[in-house]
């Protein structure tokens, strides 16, 4: 069992690593210099073991500096775990896991978003829809077949195409609505913005999309 925080910089500008047993930074290119420097500023205070994912270091592994004990390419949800077991976790510098992918995406459980700031779900202008409301957004598919120059999915999320079933979008909601208790304080979501890792879904898997 481990205990979980959330420090997002968009809201967020300065931290308190002594609280800390482990810090996972996810970056992309455009942050990465950003995430080193924060890394060091860390280890300055507090030796402790500092892994570093997202879409730049699963572009490029071959960049990892050594302030980061671990690097995490692709799906982080079962390597991220394995990095917590490594006994000697500390003493690694720039080591690189590689992509492990979760083959039944639907095993994963629904993101804890009592994590995230809830600011994220106030009321904001919706252009969709022409009104004021509360709108999530969810990941309905991971991977994908194409193998395009100037995009870095496959990488980050591999070849192997996987979809959530109808089932698991659409208890989406249920899991966002207070008065069924899953999460504390999080409102329901009136409207929901399907985003698909793979472009033109409807030539990959059109059962899927359909349903």
């Amino acid at each position: 069992h481990h205990e979980v925080e959330i420090i997002d910089f968009n809201w967020v500008k300065s931290i308190n690593p002594v609280k800390y047993d482990c810090i996972g930074i996810s970056s992309m290119t455009k942050d990465y210099g950003q995430a080193i420097t924060l890394a060091k500023g860390i280890k300055k205070f507090l030796q402790i073991p500092i892994i570093i994912g997202g879409v730049h270091i699963s572009t490029l592994p071959d960049s990892i500096d050594p302030i980061f004990n671990v690097g995490i390419r692709g799906e982080g949800e079962l390597n991220f775990i394995k990095a917590l077991n490594i006994r000697n976790l500390n003493q690694l510098k720039g080591h690189i896991l590689e992509p492990q992918i979760v083959d039944n995406i639907d095993s994963l459980p629904y993101p804890d978003w009592s994590l995230a700031d809830k600011r994220y779900f106030d009321y904001q202008p919706n252009t969709t829809w022409s009104e004021f409301c509360r709108e999530g957004v969810m990941l309905t598919s991971r991977g994908c077949p194409y193998n395009c120059i100037f995009c870095s999915s496959k990488s980050f999320w591999g070849n192997k195409v996987r979809f959530h079933s109808p089932a698991y979008v659409g208890r989406a909601d249920v899991v966002f609505d207070p008065d069924l208790k899953p999460l504390e304080g999080i409102i329901p979501i009136k409207y929901w913005k399907v985003v698909n890792s793979v472009p033109q879904e409807m030539d990959v898997n059109e059962k899927a999309a359909v349903d």
